[in-house]
Formats: structure tokens, C-alpha cells, sequence
């Protein structure tokens, strides 16, 4: 994050640049429409690219609306119905824009939209071969890591890369509120704090996303175990397939696990053996 804050042009600490964007106006929109356009600009920008990292995209469109909803802020998935009448939809609260900073939102974008949370659900939604039960319910280490993988290779540089560092800061921060709250005995305003120094977000982010961890005990960590998980899963294939390795294959194996992420490692070790074996007797 040093590099990248260097690169935008200003000396100064991460902690201290985080600051400066927090209390930026010109990092926010002052206009609902105007943000839900730019939204709207970078899921077309995406979507083309989805391609070269998956065997096809969803069938049903990604809509992108704004919540009028006073209690909602920054932005979150819907997931369409079960049956396909009516598909997901990327919800962006628009009664609190300072809560949407300009240089998060692509890896925003990336994570509710395309290939995060829109294609996952929808993906389960349309398998044939996937169990009832793993088409409608939503596992933490597979519902949340598929937004967050493919994005290791979606960033370009300058603000959109600083909003991506920023959201794995975010992320690796709240384990540790996480495990302080439900472990150490760490107060509300301890965990409050500790977010509000170690990340770029607001106050009013920050409240709400304590409040959830303090009720939601374990989400955050699986949310993160998952990523890593699969993640040193695709590190390990692409190491011993090399050429061999196929993104859009790797994908589709995750997409398809039905059980835990040990099924997981056992599928990918499979194939790796499969093509390995054909590489062989070829």
C-alpha cells in the first residue's frame, strides 16, 4: 500500500492517507444517479472480461439499484429467485453516499457483481448437477470466496488498486475484532476503534459492521478461510500444471464442490493427478 500511495503522488503513512481520503468530499458522489451510472459503467467494463476467466457468463443480467432504505448503507447483494424469474440484484444505499468512497468501488463492484457474489449465486442457481440444497443455501467458505478469489488478477494500479489493499486491510482486520470479541472479551468501543485506525473507513461503516460480528460470531473468519484456501488450491495447480493449468477449469471445479473446503482440496488434487497422468501418456 506504501507503493501504491507513493504512486498517486503523497508522501506520507498508509494510516495517514487513509485518513485523508475518509475525510475527502471529492472521494464521494454528492449524487444517488450519479454513483448508480458509475456502478452501471463498471459492470459493462467487466463483464466482457469475464470470459477469459470463466467458461460463460450469467444468464440472467445484474441489475444495479439503489436502496432507499435509511438503515442501509454502503452496498450489498440480492440474490435472484430460485426458479430464474427474477434475477439478482447489486443494492447500493443512497442515503448514505460517504459511506461508497470513489476509489473502492471497483473492487466493490467486483465483489457484489461479476465474478463475486451475481455470478456465484447465479451459477448455482442454473447448475444441473449441483444438490438442491447447494443451489438455494449459502456456505461462508464458498459463498463469500468466489467474490473474493478471481479478484487477485481484476486490478489494474492508482485508486483502483488502493481500493482493493484497502478492502483486504478491512478484511484482515475484522479476525481480529472478530477473535477479540468472541475470545479475548473486547468491548464494543475496543473493536470500534480498532477498525477506525487500522482501516480507511468510516465511523458509521464501522458501527455497523461490529454490530454484525458481535452477532454473527465465526462469519468473518470463514469469509476469510475460504479465500485462502482456495486461493493457495489455485497457487498449487497452476505450480505443478503449469501450461497445463486452466483458470476456466479451476473455476469450475470450485464452483461444483458440493461439501467442505477438504472435498475441495481432494477434487483440485484429482484433476491435477488427472491431467498430469495425460500429459504422461501423451
Amino acid at each position: 500500500m506504501e507503493k501504491v500511495v507513493k504512486a498517486l503522488g503523497y508522501n506520507m503513512p498508509v494510516q495517514e492517507f487513509s485518513s485523508l481520503l475518509r475525510d475527502d468530499p471529492k472521494q464521494y458522489f454528492s449524487n444517488a444517479d450519479d454513483l448508480l451510472d458509475a456502478f452501471r459503467v463498471m459492470a459493462k467494463e467487466i463483464e466482457p472480461k469475464m470470459l477469459g476467466l470463466f467458461a460463460e457468463l450469467p444468464k440472467i443480467g445484474l441489475k444495479i439499484e439503489g436502496d432507499q432504505n435509511p438503515n442501509k448503507i454502503g452496498a450489498f447483494y440480492e440474490a435472484g429467485s430460485y426458479d430464474g424469474t427474477r434475477g439478482g440484484i447489486f443494492q447500493v444505499g443512497i442515503n448514505h453516499l460517504d459511506t461508497v468512497p470513489k476509489y473502492g468501488m471497483m473492487t466493490l463492484s467486483l465483489h457484489e457483481g461479476n465474478p463475486g457474489h451475481h455470478y456465484h449465486r447465479s451459477y448455482c442457481r442454473g447448475s444441473a448437477s449441483m444438490p438442491f440444497f447447494r443451489r438455494v443455501m449459502e456456505d461462508r467458505n464458498y459463498g463469500q470466496s468466489p467474490s473474493r478469489f478471481p479478484m487477485n488478477t481484476a486490478y489494474g494500479e492508482g485508486w483502483a488498486l488502493y481500493g482493493h489493499y484497502s478492502a483486504e486491510i478491512f478484511r484482515a482486520s475484522r479476525l481480529v475484532v472478530d477473535t477479540g470479541l468472541h475470545a479475548l472479551g473486547w468491548t464494543r468501543e475496543k473493536a470500534i476503534d480498532y477498525m477506525f485506525c487500522h482501516t480507511a473507513m468510516t465511523k458509521t461503516q464501522i458501527e455497523k459492521e461490529v454490530d454484525r460480528y458481535i452477532t454473527w460470531p465465526g462469519q468473518a473468519l470463514a469469509y476469510k478461510m475460504g479465500q485462502l484456501k482456495i486461493s493457495q488450491l489455485r497457487d498449487k495447480a497452476q505450480k505443478e500444471l503449469g501450461n497445463k493449468f486452466c483458470i476456466k477449469t479451476f473455476h469450475i471445479i470450485v464452483m461444483e464442490s458440493t461439501g467442505p473446503l477438504s472435498l475441495l482440496e481432494e477434487e483440485i488434487n484429482k484433476w491435477i493427478a488427472g491431467e498430469t497422468h495425460y500429459a504422461k501418456g501423451s
